[in-house]
């Protein structure tokens, strides 16, 4: 009781309620550890059809194929691309919107101080940006197939995303400029930069990981050392 050792009884309430504070610290870091462990997978989805859809385009800069033929290549890249689309639109995370563009960064409150520069984790928004086709591949006048439009040259809305696929698909299986097999072969620079910057984002959200799991860590310890003062007391 508080009349037993009145300083003691409130250093022990003090401490009792950091520990409940670190309780939720420590779940605030690791539901974050698991936002973008969400966000980390799909990725990887995303990074599996872009590579088979650098297969494909490299079949057909081969240019020993017919329409017909790069018509069956059109159509297999255009579902991996809608696919991506669909990926992109639906990863959520706790009604979190994970690849559709966030507008500002998101805070991790993973300590007990309201100093979020001493307790908390900035993910850079960034790490949200567009995930579907137009927003990865972001064609520009000097990337774009000769011949090509540059429809692709704006600023994408959520419902542009099957356009995009479509003439995405068109250039990669050579028949958006003629029948010509340059066109997909130019499609290859572009695939490759495309899983590049997917590889970047990836290696961004790992080093996001491991500062997350560091906090994990220092809250367990912070614990332990409150709860081995709170039992000496």
């Amino acid at each position: 009781h508080a009349a037993d050792n009145a300083a003691g009884y409130s250093i022990a309430r003090s401490w009792e309620a950091k520990l409940g504070s670190l309780d939720v610290a420590a779940d605030n870091a690791s539901t974050g550890a698991d936002m973008l462990s969400t966000l980390e997978d799909n990725y990887s989805l995303i990074s599996t059809h872009i590579q088979r859809v650098r297969d494909l385009t490299e079949q057909a800069a081969n240019g020993t194929y017919g329409d017909q033929s790069k018509k069956a290549i059109q159509e297999e890249i255009r579902a991996r691309l809608d696919e991506v689309n669909r990926i992109a639109a639906n990863c959520e995370f706790s009604g979190l919107s994970l690849m559709r563009g966030a507008t500002e960064d998101v805070y991790l409150q993973v300590g007990l101080d309201s100093d979020s520069s001493k307790s908390g984790i900035k993910l850079d928004k960034k790490l949200f940006a567009y995930g579907d086709t137009l927003n990865l591949f972001k064609f520009v006048a000097a990337d774009l197939p000769t011949g090509a439009s540059d429809t692709l040259q704006y600023t994408p809305t959520e419902d542009d995303g099957d356009k995009g696929a479509a003439q995405i698909a068109q250039y990669c299986a050579g028949l958006g400029t003629g029948n010509s097999a340059k066109s997909a072969a130019k499609m290859l620079e572009i695939i490759d930069n495309v899983i590049d910057r997917i590889s970047g984002r990836i290696t961004t959200l790992g080093a996001a990981q491991n500062r997350i799991e560091s906090a994990i860590e220092s809250i367990g310890v912070q614990s332990e050392n409150i709860t081995s003062s709170l039992s000496t007391l």
